[in-house]
């Protein structure tokens, strides 16, 4: 059945390069080329959406590293780039071996990305693995027909070995391994007080990864993870603590169909209903890969550092988030301004 709707997709390029693109070959050709990691980020939405745990700090996380394995492992073909492991402490990767003209890199990366998501996708359940297993075996079907069963063992060998060397990398990150696997920890007392965070209507009483703020960064340290403070609380209307609410509570007074259509697209945070920020940002990114018609390279180079900067930006704005414990608008809004305020969100 996947390998019906991969080649639906695959098909709906051609369709789409006929109709968009005179260049015909061209469109197909780069089409192919990002098909592998394009198809695994649709995956990892799909399955991100119905699995509780992989909200948006993990998830984020998770994005970082499986996207950087995907680049480490096609990075023997890239004369002109870097690898990771000579930026960051603690990160050691497998040498490369071998005539880079015998390893079919689609095969490599498809064996990374099945490992990878296998691994970071906490929680997914034997029905979602059977997913990943299955566009595994899709893709292989695709990317391999004409291959060799030497040169298709030798890449999935590769593939999976750089995963297993990221995969340890990021089991090193003592932090980030505890939050993902306990992202409620009993333990954490919450800060009380005026204008203070009091729950979610929509998600409980219980912090999520209230102690984000320790796990491993990749280029963003120390203060780069404390933002601005937000304005002190006020109950003054000339203040700016106070204009802001008021804000939100004329935009929601006045709501209309087209400001409730953009705030329901844009709201990462119900689960079943959403995914989270980060895999949204990817699934972005990958129609712009397809867009501007980018090669591999491209597209591993940019979807590599795209998973370094949103886990060093989802880090540093969870380690606010609990220096401040700033309350959320509703608590203030109710009180303050309109006792039947209702948000809006999971609606």
């Amino acid at each position: 059945m996947l390998l019906c709707i991969l080649q639906l997709f695959y098909n709906g390029a051609k369709a789409q390069s006929t109709k968009h693109n005179t260049q015909n070959t061209e469109y197909l050709k780069t089409t192919e080329a990002t098909m592998v990691p394009n198809c695994w980020i649709r995956q990892f939405a799909i399955i991100e959406r119905w699995v509780a745990g992989m909200r948006p700090t993990v998830s984020a996380r998770a994005l970082a590293y499986i996207h950087m394995a995907a680049y480490e492992t096609v990075l023997p073909s890239m004369s002109d780039m870097v690898s990771n492991g000579s930026k960051l402490e603690g990160l050691s990767l497998p040498a490369f071996e071998g005539n880079p003209a015998d390893c079919n890199w689609n095969i490599a990366l498809n064996a990374c990305y099945a490992k990878m998501d296998s691994l970071f996708l906490i929680g997914a359940g034997p029905t979602w693995n059977a997913t990943i297993t299955r566009l595994k075996d899709s893709l292989n079907t695709v990317c391999g027909a004409q291959l060799s069963p030497a040169v298709f063992k030798r890449s999935v060998a590769w593939g999976l070995a750089v995963a297993r060397a990221v995969w340890k990398y990021a089991e090193s990150d003592v932090q980030g391994k505890e939050q993902t696997m306990k992202p409620y920890p009993k333990d954490y007392v919450v800060e009380t007080g005026i204008g203070k965070w009091a729950g979610e209507k929509h998600g409980g009483y219980i912090p999520f990864t209230p102690r984000w703020g320790k796990v491993r960064t990749f280029t963003t340290f120390g203060s780069q993870l404390i933002s601005p403070p937000p304005p002190p609380y006020s109950l003054d209307k000339n203040s700016v603590y106070f204009k802001q609410h008021q804000e939100v509570y004329n935009n929601w007074k006045n709501m209309d169909y087209e400001k409730r259509w953009r705030a329901e697209f844009w709201s990462d945070d119900i689960v079943n209903f959403t995914f989270g920020p980060s895999t949204r940002i990817f699934m972005i990114a990958a129609q712009m890969v397809e867009r501007e018609h980018a090669d591999l390279q491209k597209a591993l180079y940019l979807y590599c550092k795209l998973g370094i900067g949103l886990n060093d930006a989802t880090t540093a704005c969870w380690n606010s988030k609990y220096i401040y414990n700033t309350e959320r608008p509703w608590q203030y809004i109710n009180v303050n301004i309109d006792s039947n305020f209702r948000s809006i969100m999971g609606e």
